[in-house]
C-alpha cells in the first residue's frame, strides 16, 4: 500500500497535469458554449429580422387591398351611372325615331314632335308634341303603336292651348319599347 500523505501546514497544494487538464477541458466547454451561444443568438435576430419583414410587407399588402376596395366603392356610383349611360346609348334609338318621322311625315305640319324621353330602367317613351286635331292625334299614336318599334302606346294627357294662335293640343303619350336589353 501507498503511504497516504497529509499535510496540515496550510501550504499551497500543488498543480498537478490532471487538474489543469481539466481545467483545459472545462475552458474549451466553454468556448464552444460560448461560441454555439452567440451563433444562435444571430440566427435568432436574422429569424426576427425576416419575421419583421415579413410582417411589414404583409402588412403593406393588407392596407393596399383595403385602399383598393375603398376606392371600387368610392367608384361604385361612377360604374352604375356609366353602365346607365351604356344602356340609354345602346337602346334602338335608330328605330325609334325612325317610327316616329315615318308616323309625322303622313301628318307633316300637322303634328310636332317636341321631346321624346326615355327611361330605360323602365322601358318606357315619354313623347311630348302638339297636334292640330284630335283625330290626327289619335292616328298619330296608332301609327306610333303599329311601326313595330313601340307598343301599348297610351294618351296620358292633352290640353288645348287656348292662348295660342291655331289652338294647338298639347299632348303627353307613353310608349313602351318593343326590344328588351
Amino acid at each position: 500500500m501507498r503511504p497516504l500523505e497529509l499535510d496540515y501546514s496550510g501550504r499551497r497544494s500543488r498543480v498537478t497535469l490532471e487538474a489543469v487538464a481539466w481545467f483545459g477541458v472545462g475552458l474549451l466547454v466553454l468556448a464552444v458554449s460560448v461560441t454555439q451561444y452567440g451563433e444562435v443568438t444571430e440566427a435568432l435576430e436574422r429569424q426576427e429580422s425576416r419575421f419583421d419583414s415579413l410582417r411589414a410587407q404583409l402588412d403593406r399588402a393588407a392596407k393596399a387591398k383595403e385602399r383598393r376596395v375603398a376606392e371600387a366603392k368610392a367608384r361604385e356610383p361612377e360604374l352604375k351611372e356609366a353602365k346607365a349611360v351604356l344602356r340609354r346609348l345602346a337602346m334602338p334609338w335608330e328605330g325609334v325615331f325612325g317610327a316616329l318621322e315615318q308616323a309625322t311625315r303622313v301628318h307633316r305640319d300637322r303634328i310636332r314632335v317636341l321631346g321624346v324621353q326615355p327611361d330605360v330602367e323602365k322601358g318606357l317613351v315619354l313623347l311630348t308634341g302638339e297636334a292640330k286635331d284630335f283625330g290626327e292625334l289619335m292616328d298619330y299614336l296608332d301609327r306610333i303603336g303599329n311601326s313595330g318599334m313601340l307598343r301599348r302606346v297610351r294618351l296620358v294627357n292633352h290640353q288645348v292651348q287656348t292662348d295660342v294662335a291655331g289652338r294647338p293640343i298639347r299632348f303627353y303619350a307613353v310608349a313602351e319599347w318593343k326590344t328588351e336589353l
